[in-house]
């Protein structure tokens, strides 16, 4: 299984004793990297994984940026990339940010996915903030 975590988020340099978000994943998936188990990428999820070949991916853990556009990116490039019968994991499939409490997108653009694609439900985990995960496999 070849997995890439992508993620966009708000970090604080104090939060990772002073260091940028990638040095901060750098440092924590050095041993990964090294033994090629893993890659750290920078840059807007929908635009690293553009970079990938089709097919590629048996599972996709998306936890980038919430807004409706963004995700509806996200998930353009994510039905290209994830193979058939691969399984994609939609963090904080909400309303509500849990952080910033504004409105997220992700709920919406993942539901009008689910409206359009062949896809089968696995999971639907509860996280306790309101802001769950939904997991489905993907039938192109």
């Amino acid at each position: 299984i070849r997995y890439s975590p992508l993620e966009i988020r708000v970090f604080r340099r104090s939060e990772g004793g002073g260091l940028t978000l990638l040095e901060f994943y750098k440092k924590r998936f050095q041993k990964e990297e090294e033994n090629g188990i893993l890659e750290v990428k920078e840059g807007y999820s929908w635009e690293v994984l553009e970079k990938f070949e089709d097919d590629t991916f048996d599972y996709i853990y998306l936890d980038a940026a919430h807004d409706f556009e963004s995700v509806s990116k996200d998930i353009n490039v994510i039905k290209k990339k994830i193979k058939t019968g691969g399984i994609v994991q939609f963090n904080d499939y909400g309303f509500i940010h849990a952080d910033s409490k504004e409105c997220c997108g992700v709920l919406p653009a993942v539901n009008k996915f689910l409206w359009e694609a062949k896809c089968e439900v696995l999971y639907y985990c509860i996280n306790g903030n309101g802001l769950d995960d939904l997991v489905v496999r993907i039938d192109k």
